[in-house]
């Protein structure tokens, strides 16, 4: 987003109805808004409330991936603990990529007729991705 994108926001602000400002605005994103964000005092100072997602613990971790799975019909843990261990120490607790990790070993597990995602297909999972973000990030 852009600092002029972020100040037409703020204008909405402006309107008011009856003494009351009908209109709620509410921002979500990545670390570098807030950082947009704070380097714009006249939108800061109108920010009622804040919240920052932290990082999961390992527990954490592991409940969340079990949640999310129970949440999508699966009975039975289909990552061994190894591989959940894996999964937290490769994405240091971070939501987004704990996402991005379960979603590729599961499409992955998918195409192979794999039953349990164990360690060594979670390490080819990563190795899949770090790869391919260095030749992106080569390009």
């Amino acid at each position: 987003i852009k600092k002029q994108d972020l100040d037409l926001l703020k204008q909405l602000t402006n309107i008011h109805f009856n003494y009351k400002n009908p209109i709620k605005i509410f921002l979500f994103g990545q670390p570098e808004l807030s950082k947009i964000v704070n380097s714009l005092p006249q939108i800061n100072q109108r920010i009622g409330m804040r919240y920052h997602l932290n990082f999961l613990s390992m527990d954490d971790t592991f409940q969340y991936i079990r949640h999310r799975l129970h949440k999508a019909g699966l009975a039975d843990l289909i990552f061994t603990n190894k591989a959940l261990l894996e999964i937290y120490k490769r994405t240091n607790g971070i939501p987004r990529e704990i996402n991005r990790a379960c979603k590729i070993a599961l499409d992955y597990g998918f195409s192979e007729g794999v039953d349990v995602i164990d360690t060594s297909i979670m390490k080819y999972v990563f190795n899949d991705i770090y790869r391919f973000e260095r030749k992106k990030n080569n390009v």
